[in-house]
C-alpha cells in the first residue's frame, strides 16, 4: 500500500510524516501539535520509499515527527535524489475520525504482536469495521505514535534485511511476507493483573530434576534474561518448569510456551493439571485473547508473531525433530519477551545457530541423563558403498546386530526416511535373510496398529517411517537408523532415536547403529552430542555405577 508525504504548519516550523489519509493526521495534529496548515507534498510512494525520504530529513539519529525550523532548499534535494515528485495539495479539515471504541478494537487487535497491513485489512469483516474505517483508524494509532509501521524488508548497506529476523531476506518468507509488506506492531510492556493465587500439585522429584527445577526458579527471580535447558531426550516432562512459571503468575505476569503442533494438547493439559487456578490455553494470538491468559501455548509453525508481549518466553525443541521449525524460531521467540522478560531455550543439541541470540553468558541448565539414570548409548557408524544402489542390501555387520537381538529376545526398530526403504529392508528381512513375515511389521504415521503391537511385544522387529515412535518410552529397545545420512535426519533426530535404547533394563542398554553410505555432519554432530551429555552426567554423578 502506498502513503504521501505531508508538510504540516506549526508555531515553531514544518513538520513532515508519511500517511495513508493525511486527513485523519490532520484532525489529530490540529488538536495535540497545534497545526494550523498541511499540505500533500508528494504523490503516492511505496511506504519503503516514504521511510527512507523521512530518514533524510530528519537524520538517522532524529526523533520522526520533531518540528523543522524552517522549510529549506535541503528538503527540495531530497525529492529531487529520488526522484520523487514533488507537489503541492492543501488538505481540508472536517473530517470524522472513527469512533474511539472501533480504534481500541483494532488497537487491541494488534497490541502483543507483529501483523501485516494487508492481513489485519483482510480481518475487516469479522470486526465489523468497514474496509476503509480501518485504513484510517491504522493511520490514527500511527499518528498518535500508539502503533509502528516499518516495511517487512528495507535495504542496510546493500543488503535486503527482514525486520522479523534482523538478517539478510531470504526471499521466500516460510511467515508469508512479502518485501513490499508493511508490518504493524505494538509493545505490550505493562502488567495490569493483580498478583494472583494459584497451587502447584507436589511430585516427587529426582535430585537431577529437582535441582535443575531450583537453578531455573532462582533464574527466573534473577537479573539474567536468557537461558539454555540442555536436556537429554525424556528426562523431564514440565516438572523443572514448575516452580518458576508459577512465581511469574503469581506476580502477575506472563508466559509464552512455544512447542511442538503435535503436542499442544497434552503441554496444555499437562500445565493445567499441575498449576490449579493458572488460566493455561492454546492460541492463534488473533481472536482467542491471549492478553487473558496466565501461560499462552502456541506452536512453532503457527506462531502469531508475538512482540514485547510475555515476560517469560518458553520455547521447547525437544520435540521440533518431529516437524521443521520455521526458520529463525529463535529470533522471533526472542521478540516476544518483554523489556525486562526472559527468554529460555530447551533442547537437546544447542547449536550454533541457535546460541547466536545469546549475547554475553546466558544461564545453562543441564538435565543430561533420563530418568532411569543411563547414559545414551553412543552409536556406531557402519557405511557401505552398496547403499547408494537400488537393490536391496543391509550390510553384514548390521545384520549380525539384527540377529543379535533376535536370539537375545529383544525388539528392534529400523527407521527409514520414506516408504521406499521401508519396502526394500522389509524385502531384505524377509525375502533374502529368512525372517519370517510375522515378526516384521511396518510403522507409518497413517498406519500405527503395527507399532501398538510392538510395544506389546507381539512384533519383534520394526521398520519406521513415523518419527513420533521416538516419543513412546519402552523397555528392550535396539535402534538401527538405515541411510542416516539422508536430509530428513537432523542432529536432534538423530539423538531422539539413539535414545530410545536407554530404557533398556536395570543394568544394559540396547544397541544403537547409523548405516550409510557416508558420514554425514549431522551423524557426526548427533554422535558427539551424545557423548557430550554422556559425559556431563558422569562428572555430575548422575549415571547409575
Amino acid at each position: 500500500m502506498d502513503v504521501v508525504i505531508y508538510r504540516a504548519k506549526g508555531s515553531g516550523g514544518y513538520l513532515y510524516d508519511m500517511s495513508l489519509n493525511p486527513r485523519v493526521d490532520y484532525e489529530i495534529l490540529k488538536r495535540t501539535r497545534k497545526i494550523n496548515r498541511m499540505d500533500i507534498i508528494s504523490d503516492p510512494i511505496p511506504f519503503e520509499k516514504g521511510e527512507e525520504l523521512l530518514r533524510r530529513i530528519y537524520g538517522k539519529s532524529s526523533i520522526l515527527g520533531r518540528i523543522v525550523s524552517s522549510e529549506s532548499l535541503f528538503i527540495n534535494n531530497i525529492f529531487k535524489k529520488h526522484n520523487i515528485k514533488r507537489v503541492e495539495i492543501r488538505v481540508s479539515d472536517g473530517f470524522t475520525l472513527p469512533p474511539l471504541e472501533d480504534i481500541s478494537r483494532v488497537e487491541e487487535f494488534i497490541v502483543g504482536k507483529i501483523i501485516t497491513l494487508d492481513r489485519l485489512l483482510d480481518f475487516h469483516d469479522k470486526m465489523n469495521i468497514s474496509y476503509h474505517e480501518i485504513t484510517d483508524i491504522i493511520q490514527a494509532l500511527y499518528c498518535e505514535r500508539r502503533i509502528k509501521m516499518v516495511p517487512a524488508v528495507k535495504r542496510i548497506r546493500n543488503k535486503r534485511v527482514c525486520f522479523l529476523c534482523s538478517r539478510e531476506s531470504c526471499g521466500g518468507c516460510c511467515y508469508g511476507f512479502k518485501d513490499d509488506d508493511i508490518l504493524l506492531y505494538a509493545a505490550d510492556n505493562y502488567n495490569l493483573d493483580t498478583p494472583r493465587r494459584i497451587e502447584i500439585k507436589k511430585r516427587k522429584l529426582s535430585d537431577v530434576v529437582k535441582n535443575a527445577g531450583e537453578r531455573f526458579k532462582a533464574f527466573v527471580n534473577s537479573r539474567k534474561d536468557l537461558a539454555f535447558i540442555w536436556t537429554a531426550p525424556n528426562s523431564f516432562e514440565y516438572d523443572v518448569l514448575l516452580e518458576g512459571i508459577g512465581d511469574v503468575i503469581r506476580k502477575g505476569r506472563k508466559v509464552l510456551y512455544i512447542t511442538s503442533n503435535s503436542l499442544i494438547f497434552e503441554v496444555k493439559e499437562g500445565l493445567r493439571s499441575m498449576l490449579k487456578g493458572a488460566r493455561i490455553d492454546s492460541t492463534d494470538g488473533f481472536f482467542q485473547n491471549f492478553r487473558e491468559l496466565d501461560v499462552a501455548i502456541c506452536s512453532y509453525n503457527d506462531y502469531p508473531c508475538f512482540y514485547k508481549a510475555f515476560d517469560l518466553v518458553i520455547l521447547d525443541e525437544r520435540y521440533s525433530f518431529i516437524e521443521k521449525p520455521l526458520a529463525n524460531i529463535y529470533f522471533l521467540g526472542e521478540r516476544a519477551a518483554k523489556e525486562r522478560g526472559k527468554f529460555v531455550n530447551i533442547t537437546c543439541c544447542p547449536t550454533r545457530s541457535n546460541r547466536k541470540i545469546f549475547k554475553g553468558s546466558p544461564e545453562m541448565i543441564e538435565i543430561p541423563v533420563s530418568p532411569v539414570r543411563n547414559p545414551i548409548p553412543e552409536p556406531r557408524m557402519i557405511t557401505s558403498r552398496f547403499l547408494e544402489g537400488n537393490d536391496p542390501f543391509i550390510p553384514p555387520m548390521v545384520m549380525d546386530v539384527i540377529k543379535w537381538a533376535m536370539n537375545q529376545n529383544s525388539r528392534i526398530i529400523i527407521f527409514v526416511p520414506d516408504e521406499e526403504g521401508i519396502h526394500r529392508i522389509y524385502y531384505y528381512l524377509t525375502a533374502m535373510e529368512g525372517i519370517e513375515r510375522d515378526i516384521v511389521d511396518i510403522s507409518t504415521d497413517r498406519k500405527k496398529t503395527p507399532f501398538m503391537a510392538f510395544k506389546k511385544g507381539e512384533c519383534k522387529i520394526l521398520i519406521s517411517t513415523d518419527f513420533k515412535d521416538t516419543l513412546h518410552i519402552m523397555e528392550d529397545v535396539n535402534v538401527i537408523v538405515m541411510y542416516s545420512n539422508h536430509p530428513a535426519y537432523r542432529v536432534d533426530t538423530l539423538v531422539n532415536m539413539a535414545a530410545m535404547a536407554v530404557m533398556h533394563d536395570k543394568r544394559n542398554i540396547g544397541e544403537v547403529v547409523f548405516v550409510s553410505s557416508d558420514e554425514s555432519e549431522a551423524m557426526s554432530l548427533a554422535k558427539s552430542t551424545i557423548r557430550g551429555l554422556n559425559k556431563l552426567a558422569w562428572e555430575k554423578g548422575y549415571i547409575k555405577r
